[in-house]
């Protein structure tokens, strides 16, 4: 007979030489290790690094492929709550579903993704450290929005230093590279076409280059990059994120978007997700990524960034991130507080050039400013993002993303500045936050020191050399009611929605 305390020893000889033994192939080619019990896994926010996740992936890459037909059925959106999708219902796979071989082909196809090709951590964990702003910029636009990005990091005193990655010398010259180091004296630069990118990419002239976002990421010096698009401006020191306690909790921080996804969209069933009625799309003109703890995810992202197949379906790179930290089981970071429009407010049946909703057209008359300062006829016409610190329903306003202003022409800003004021003189907040909004009458603005939306408002720089003053004073209340998410999104709909926005149904501008 065998005595118990021998058994005992042996289980825990056993235990040894399995931890001795179990190691990370870093050969180029990375497989899971041997499924560990899962009382013997740490919890996920108590995940280190990015090879702690690796026993959790491999029950995930056995589960079995689901169908579109099964994600959908857990959203029941009320069609009379009038919810704002990204994508039109004439979309070719909202008419019809994905095939279920189509989807499992998929599904596969990253499966194999991530057992066969990651590169493995333990081969690039010294390559990167410390925390940064990362920052894509190349053609003559984004370059006049970055002067503007880092003029509002120098006026807010971040010690942050700021990367900059391009491709090639066609995108930013040698010229540019030290004017711009001129401007922000912490400045680095990455070319992507480098032979010290590991992370390749590639790169089309005179196209919208989404793939070039997640390769920035990943080929950063930074460990913890902070990515800004340069249409992005700061309002505060946004180093202040590093030390929230949702980015604490979650290694990340992914800000919402106005719109929700589909539910048929083919990517809930390519991920195995189901469904879920209460996430609005992500929006990625600001995110906060350990990449110490997710060199993974950030992989699984960049492969569907890569793959033109996902952009008849997922909107550029945004929504890479949140279908890979869903693909993989991993919670995220989010604001407690939902966006707030930042706009301006005009009265529609006097605005000139444009037509209507109703299609009718609008005679050339002559405006006056105070027909812009609201009431109950008015028009709040939303054109940017106020993302928010991420901790507590009242948080500061952190950071203003540009959104549909990069759409105007420079006729269409003078137009409504010339008429209404200026392009940033009123908002729109979520019902959550408890506030109304407020309109900036004709002239007027705010000093560096004014304490609206719960937090600092500094004095903005627009269009690269001019600065102007943010226009969120207390003086005129323009709408009451709820916030729900709808601001505009019928512009896949109708070309003048980007001008004029739409009647507010609900109090977000549409």
């Amino acid at each position: 007979m065998i005595r118990r305390p021998l058994i005992r020893w042996a289980l825990v000889a056993s235990v040894v030489i399995l931890l001795v033994t179990w190691h990370v192939n870093t050969s180029g080619t990375i497989h899971a290790p041997e499924w560990l019990p899962q009382t013997m896994r740490l919890g996920k926010h108590e995940y280190q690094t990015a090879d702690d996740y690796l026993a959790d992936f491999g029950p995930i890459l056995q589960e079995n492929p689901m169908t579109v037909r099964q994600t959908k059925q857990a959203c029941n959106f009320n069609p009379e709550d009038d919810i704002d999708f990204q994508f039109d219902k004439g979309a070719d796979w909202v008419v019809q579903d994905r095939s279920d071989q189509e989807i499992a082909l998929k599904q596969a196809a990253w499966h194999d993704f991530m057992r066969h090709h990651l590169i493995p951590f333990e081969r690039v964990k010294n390559r990167f450290s410390g925390r940064g702003i990362v920052v894509c910029a190349g053609n003559e636009r984004s370059l006049l929005r970055l002067w503007v990005l880092l003029r509002m990091l120098n006026q807010v005193r971040t010690s942050l230093p700021v990367e900059v990655h391009y491709y090639g010398d066609e995108e930013l010259s040698p010229k540019n590279r030290t004017d711009l180091s001129a401007e922000y004296k912490n400045l680095y630069f990455s070319d992507l076409s480098g032979p010290n990118a590991f992370l390749k990419t590639g790169h089309e002239n005179f196209w919208i280059n989404y793939n070039v976002k997640l390769a920035s990421l990943l080929n950063s010096r930074f460990a913890e990059p902070l990515l800004l698009d340069s249409d992005n401006t700061v309002v505060s020191d946004p180093e202040t994120l590093y030390n929230s306690a949702t980015y604490l909790d979650y290694g990340t921080v992914f800000y919402p978007d106005i719109s929700r996804t589909r539910p048929e969209n083919p990517m809930w069933a390519i991920t195995n997700t189901p469904c879920r009625t209460d996430e609005y799309e992500m929006e990625s003109g600001q995110l906060l990524i350990n990449k110490v703890r997710f060199w993974y995810h950030l992989q699984l992202a960049a492969h569907f960034g890569h793959d033109k197949y996902y952009q008849d379906f997922l909107l550029g790179d945004k929504d890479c991130f949140r279908f890979a930290w869903h693909a993989l089981r991993t919670p995220f970071g989010q604001p407690d507080r939902w966006l707030t429009s930042i706009g301006f407010v005009a009265r529609p049946q006097r605005f000139p050039k444009f037509p209507n909703p109703e299609g009718e057209m609008i005679a050339e008359v002559d405006l006056h400013g105070n027909e812009f300062q609201g009431g109950r006829n008015s028009y709040y016409c939303g054109h940017s993002f106020g993302q928010h610190y991420p901790d507590g329903a009242n948080a500061s306003v952190l950071f203003v993303h540009g959104g549909l202003v990069k759409t105007l022409s420079q006729e269409e800003i003078t137009h409504v500045r010339s008429q209404a004021g200026r392009l940033f003189a009123a908002y729109k907040s979520s019902e959550r936050a408890n506030l109304v909004s407020f309109f900036c009458p004709f002239g007027e603005g705010v000093s560096a020191d004014d304490d609206r939306l719960g937090g600092r408002l500094s004095r903005c720089i627009l269009n690269g050399i001019r600065r102007e003053s943010w226009g969120f004073i207390q003086r005129v209340r323009i709408w009451g009611g709820s916030c729900r998410g709808c601001w505009g999104m019928r512009v896949h709909r109708r070309w003048w929605d980007l001008r004029r926005g739409l009647r507010m149904r609900g109090g977000f501008g549409c």
